[in-house]
């Protein structure tokens, strides 16, 4: 189902008629709804803003060879 990209995603950062694919399936064996969304064409407005952390991921980091896990302490 085709849906207003504004219903999912802030409108002051899309284009103006951005549309977005949504599917939505109920899973009753866990009680919950998953939903997937799927940009078919470039959607933003601008993209002029500049991430800090845009940095090139380490695969490692990603893996069992990780060096620092999480800890569960809040």
């Amino acid at each position: 189902m085709q849906v207003p990209a504004e219903a999912w995603l802030y409108a002051d950062a899309l284009r103006e008629g951005a549309t977005l694919q949504e599917w939505t399936r109920h899973l009753p064996s866990y009680d919950a709804t998953l939903t997937l969304l799927h940009a078919t064409a470039f959607i933003e407005a601008r993209h002029d803003y500049e991430d800090p952390d845009d940095g090139e991921l380490d695969p490692k980091e990603f893996s069992l060879e990780r060096n620092r896990w999480p800890s569960k302490k809040g």
